[in-house]
């Protein structure tokens, strides 16, 4: 869906009724990652956010139209004039503490959690995950995975809620990238990305636990480019061969 439809489409639903982002996708019968055209929209004071929970609200938030964005959506209705936003293929993404949130936070930043969400939902080929330090707080992201979908997780340690997940999701396989000689570590894996359907990627300085989730301070991009993409998805099948 073009930007413009997109961006007339979401208006028109949060006119109707507040939604999340998982009910915008199910009315528009789309898969593809909304949160880039909604913080666009909020930026322009067009829509809103409503925190559902204070812990963890990114998990649990809906989004309203504002009057602004009702004024813009009768314009672009009624308009015959072209109209076509410009959208970031690059966002800001961020963690930090709750306190520190209102002093730090920027109008072109988006949470991690709020960008995991987005990608994994969204996903309809393959998620690619390179994070050295994983915990279940990744559960509840794989569990929104559509069925059939590949996921490859590289990481530096095989732990056993790694090992149950790859056994209970037949598409899903996990490999460690980590060496010892003679009791000495000669290196390990580092690097944090995900990759999906070749096309999004979240390069991070945070871990997938909920240390780095939800309470440390992070700093990463996400960026939407198919070459980018598919040289970070090559990188990453070449480390996972080896492995």
């Amino acid at each position: 869906m073009e930007g413009k439809h997109m961006i007339k489409s979401i208006l028109e639903i949060l006119r109707k009724e507040e939604s999340d982002i998982s009910t915008i996708k199910h009315k528009l019968k789309i898969t593809e990652p909304i949160l880039p055209y909604l913080l666009w929209l909020e930026e322009m004071n067009f829509v809103k956010r409503i925190n559902l929970t204070e812990r963890y609200k990114f998990l649990a938030s809906k989004w309203k139209i504002t009057r602004s964005g009702i004024s813009y959506l009768d314009f672009i209705t009624s308009s015959k004039r072209k109209y076509s936003p410009k959208l970031p293929k690059i966002s800001l993404v961020y963690v930090c503490p709750k306190h520190f949130e209102r002093k730090v936070m920027t109008k072109n930043g988006v949470h991690l959690v709020e960008v995991l969400e987005d990608l994994f939902t969204t996903a309809n080929d393959e998620i690619l995950i390179s994070s050295p330090y994983i915990d279940p707080v990744l559960i509840p992201f794989i569990r929104k995975v559509k069925e059939n979908i590949k996921i490859l997780i590289l990481t530096h340690n095989k732990d056993n809620f790694l090992i149950r997940l790859e056994n209970e999701n037949k598409n899903l396989k996990v490999k460690a990238l980590r060496e010892f000689k003679e009791g000495v570590q000669m290196y390990q894996l580092h690097a944090k990305y995900i990759c999906v359907d070749n096309k999004f990627c979240l390069i991070t300085s945070a871990n997938l636990n909920e240390r780095s989730v939800f309470h440390n301070f992070e700093i990463g991009v996400m960026i939407e480019d198919q070459i980018i993409a598919n040289t970070l998805r090559e990188f990453f099948l070449s480390l996972f061969e080896v492995c």
